[in-house]
């Protein structure tokens, strides 16, 4: 009988150690990654500068950046910011051959779609090939409209 409690006691002992070094264990390991990115926390580093919606109006207003709507397809056909080409992510090398005569490498460029990585993935595919000048806006359709941007809309819209 004074074995088995002693076995018993060892294999308490040893279970204690092991719930101990399990919870140590496991609050000293690295946090994990949300989901689902904070803002507040992360902050998107992109490779090309971005302007606010206002800033981006002012360059339209003053005439000497050209405009370019990455959304996709169904977003495009509705309405744009007047005079933007449209230059997506899935169809890049038809839409840039489409307008190679009216937008240059050498042109100031503001890019805006959906979200800052969606524009931001056709800015990387634009500076491949050469253009240099370029910007993201920071907003969408919906953010230039509200800021008292013009909007064309699809009857106007000629590609």
């Amino acid at each position: 009988m004074k074995n088995g409690t002693r076995a018993c006691r060892e294999a308490g002992a040893l279970l204690s150690l092991a719930v101990v070094l399990a919870t140590t264990a496991w609050v000293a390991r690295t946090p994990r990654l949300p989901l689902r990115a904070d803002g507040a926390v992360y902050r998107l580093d992109l490779q090309f500068p971005a302007i606010t919606v206002a800033g981006a109006l002012k360059l339209y207003r003053e005439g000497d950046h050209l405009f370019v709507d990455t959304r996709d397809v169904d977003a495009d056909a509705t309405a744009r910011v007047p005079g933007a080409f449209s230059v997506r992510q899935d169809s890049f090398a038809d839409d840039l051959r489409a307008v190679r005569d009216f937008l240059g490498p050498a042109d100031c460029i503001v890019l805006y779609g959906d979200n800052l990585l969606a524009a931001s993935a056709v800015a990387s595919r634009l500076k491949e090939r050469g253009y240099t000048d370029l910007t993201l806006m920071r907003g969408d359709l919906a953010a230039w409209r509200s800021a008292g941007g013009p909007v064309a809309h699809a009857e106007d819209i000629d590609d």
